[in-house]
């Protein structure tokens, strides 16, 4: 299962590879932000149109032509073209929070083996306590270690659908970001 999952993942990062990178600035970001809460404001009478089965193929056209005029307000030629920042906003985000995420798990992982550690030094802990303690440390080594090998390969496969240009854009706006698709 492994084995397909990889050669899956490598699949779609060659395939998407194969595509031009857009080169995010803020100006981009600020354009996109834009359009995200004005189809966020759109969205709703559509989806609820759309989840009653109610939507024929004028009404579908009708959402995204309003789809489409909030894009193009929001400073984007076309829907394809914000389609294309889209996807580059979410690789270079995901980018972000991954490298964040791995950091702060890194961080804890090491402090966990350290606390573990200490105890295990300690002359006043119980040899039983540390026989659950050292169940426990190779617990977390073997999950650590088992893990942080995917956790790298979809971070290092991310890293080739963006730029070092791009990603600090995204860090520059990643609490705006942030903001916008949690729906505040």
């Amino acid at each position: 299962m492994q084995k397909k999952l990889f050669f899956l993942i490598i699949s779609f990062l060659l395939v998407l590879s194969c595509s031009p990178k857009v080169k995010l600035t803020d100006e981009t970001i600020e354009k996109y932000l834009k359009a995200y809460k004005g189809m966020k404001a759109v969205s709703p009478e559509l989806a609820k149109n759309i989840s009653t089965n109610k939507v024929n193929i004028a009404q579908g056209m009708e959402g995204f032509n309003k789809i489409e005029s909030v894009i193009k307000n929001a400073g984007f030629t076309n829907y394809a073209e914000f389609v294309k920042v889209n996807a580059a906003i979410a690789w270079s985000f995901s980018k972000v929070q991954g490298e964040k995420f791995m950091s702060e798990t890194n961080k804890n992982v090491n402090s966990g083996l350290a606390t573990i550690d200490k105890q295990l030094n300690s002359p006043n802990v119980p040899e039983a306590v540390k026989k659950q303690l050292r169940i426990q440390r190779e617990q977390l080594v073997k999950d650590y270690s088992k893990n942080k090998p995917w956790a790298d390969l979809v971070i290092s496969g991310v890293s080739k659908l963006t730029d070092k240009e791009s990603l600090e854009v995204i860090k520059r706006h990643s609490k705006e970001l942030e903001r916008a698709f949690q729906g505040r």
